[in-house]
C-alpha cells in the first residue's frame, strides 16, 4: 500500500507508531514502528479471570479453564533434562548464576540467551541478587525491584527438601526451553507437594506456565514483567486460584503493520512523499484487522495525522498439512498412505481446486509437508524425519496456506523433540489503507 504526504508549508513529521484504531497511545519518539496487536478484546484482570491483557508492550495470557485456552500436556524432562545445582543458597531459598539455554528468547522486545533459576518458583533474565534469600516472599508484578525480568510461574517461599528435584531441558528440535520443579512444597507445609513448569518457545515468543497434580496455596503470585519492572502481566496474587492440570498461556503482540517512512521533511509547496505501509498475515488467524498509522509534524494546522487501516485475511481451504487421509491429525498412518498414493493408491480424501496451480499435486496441499508447493517423495522423506523428531518442524506452501492456520501439531511425547509444533501461517490476503 502506497500513502503520499502533503504539506503548503515547510514541515517535519514523524511516524510516532502504529496502534490499534480506536486506542489512545502516546508517545514522544518515533520508536513503535511495528505495533500492530493481535485482535482479542481482553482486559486486564482481576486476578480471578481466565484472561487478562495486554499489557503496554501487547501481551496477553489466557488458561486452559478457557475454551479458546492452551492445553494441558505436562512435559517430563526428569530423564532428559539436567538437575538444576543451587550456585547460592540451596532448595530452600536458591537460585542459580545465569544458565545458557541454548538459544535466544525474545522478550518485551529484548533478546536473552541464559536464565536464571529460583528455588521459590521464579525465574528471571537476569542475575539475582547475590545473597542466598533473595526474594522469599512474593510481591504484586510488576514492580521495579531488584529482581527484574521476573516470570512467577509459583513464586512464593517453596522448598525442594528432600524429595523435591528442579530440572531444565533445551528442546533443540522444539526451539524450546522447559523448566520443572518436581515435587516441591511451600513452606512451612512439606507434606504439601505439586509440580510445576515453564516451557519457553522461542520460534513464537510465547511463555507457558503448567501446574501438575498437588496441592497449591492461594498466597502465591503469577505472572510476568519487563526488564524495567514498569510493564507485565499479573494473573494473581494472594488469590484463589491454581489448581491441578492447568495451563497458563502468555502470548507476545503479532506485529502485523509497519511503514518505510520514519521522518522526513516536506519543503514549502513540495511534491507528496511517498511511503509504503506494509501489512503481514504470518500468525494472523482469518479475519479483518483494524489497525492505524499515527503521525506527527509541526505543522500547526495538522499536528497529527492519522491514517486507518483494515487488513482482511482469508485462507485458501480447511487442511491440516501431513494430514492426507484426513484424520484430523498427521502421524505415520499418513507416511503409509503418501507411500501408497504414489504407488498407485488412492488420493487423499479433501481436494483443494484453489491450490491446484501452485505446483505438483497440490490438489492435494495437504500432502506438502516442505513447504516448497509441490508435493513428492521428497516430502515422504521429510514427514518421516518429523515424525521421528529429528526434522524440521511442517511447513506448507505460503502461496496455498491452510485456513484457519491449520491446526495444532502434536508430537508423539516419546519423541526426542516434547514441544509441540504450531503450524506457521502466511495467508494470502486483501488489504486496504483508508
Amino acid at each position: 500500500v502506497i500513502q503520499t504526504m502533503t504539506s503548503d508549508r515547510p514541515s517535519s513529521l514523524d511516524i510516532v507508531e502504529s496502534a490499534p484504531a480506536g486506542v489512545t497511545r502516546v508517545s514522544t519518539a518515533n520508536v513503535k514502528l511495528l505495533s500492530g496487536f493481535h485482535p482479542a478484546d481482553f482486559i486486564d484482570p482481576p486476578a480471578t479471570l481466565d484472561v487478562g491483557g495486554p499489557d503496554d508492550f501487547g501481551h496477553i495470557w489466557i488458561d486452559s479453564d478457557e475454551p479458546d485456552g492452551p492445553n494441558y500436556y505436562w512435559l517430563d524432562i526428569t530423564t532428559v533434562g539436567t538437575e538444576v545445582t543451587w550456585d547460592h543458597g540451596n532448595s530452600d531459598d536458591g537460585h542459580t548464576e545465569p544458565i545458557p539455554m541454548g538459544m535466544v528468547f525474545s522478550y518485551y522486545g529484548a533478546n536473552y540467551d541464559s536464565i536464571v533459576i529460583s528455588s521459590n518458583g521464579w525465574v528471571s533474565f537476569m542475575r539475582a541478587p547475590d545473597y542466598a534469600l533473595a526474594f522469599v516472599e512474593n510481591n504484586p508484578l510488576p514492580a521495579v525491584n531488584e529482581l527484574l525480568t521476573t516470570l512467577a510461574v509459583d513464586w512464593d517461599n517453596l522448598d525442594g527438601g528432600i524429595s523435591g528435584h528442579c530440572y531444565y531441558y533445551h528442546d533443540e528440535a522444539g526451539n524450546s526451553f522447559v523448566v520443572s520443579w518436581v515435587n516441591w512444597s511451600h513452606k512451612p507445609a512439606p507434606t504439601n507437594q505439586h509440580s510445576f513448569q515453564l516451557i519457553l518457545n522461542a520460534t513464537d515468543g510465547t511463555v507457558l506456565f503448567q501446574y501438575g497434580s498437588g496441592t497449591y496455596q492461594d498466597d502465591i503470585t503469577i505472572g510476568i514483567e519487563n526488564e524495567a519492572g514498569d510493564d507485565g502481566l499479573m494473573v494473581t496474587f494472594n488469590q484463589p486460584y491454581v489448581h491441578s492440570d492447568l495451563a497458563i498461556l502468555f502470548s507476545p503482540p503479532i506485529f502485523w503493520l509497519s511503514t518505510d517512512l520514519a521522518n522526513g521533511v516536506l519543503p514549502p509547496l513540495s511534491g507528496p512523499i511517498p511511503f509504503n505501509i506494509f501489512m503481514y498475515a504470518r500468525d494472523l488467524p482469518t479475519g479483518t484487522y483494524n489497525g492505524a498509522i499515527i503521525l506527527t509534524s509541526n505543522d500547526v494546522d495538522q499536528p497529527v495525522g492519522l491514517i486507518n487501516v483494515q487488513f482482511e485475511i482469508e485462507g485458501v481451504c480447511a487442511y491440516i498439512p501431513g494430514d492426507v487421509n484426513s484424520s484430523g491429525a498427521p502421524n505415520g498412518i499418513d507416511v503409509t498412505f503418501m507411500v501408497n498414493y504414489f504407488k498407485g493408491g488412492d488420493p487423499p480424501h479433501e481436494e483443494c481446486l484453489p491450490c491446484s496451480s501452485f505446483g505438483v499435486n497440490m490438489l492435494y496441499p495437504q500432502g506438502d509437508v516442505n513447504g516448497n508447493c509441490a508435493w513428492n517423495g521428497i516430502d515422504v522423506t521429510y514427514f518421516v524425519a518429523y515424525l521421528k523428531g529429528i526434522g524440521q518442524p511442517i511447513r506448507y506452501c505460503d502461496n496455498c496456506a491452510p485456513a484457519g492456520g491449520g491446526g495444532l501439531i502434536e508430537r508423539d511425547p516419546v519423541i526426542p523433540s516434547l514441544v509441540p509444533a504450531i503450524i506457521r501461517r502466511n495467508n494470502p490476503s486483501r488489504m486496504q489503507a483508508r
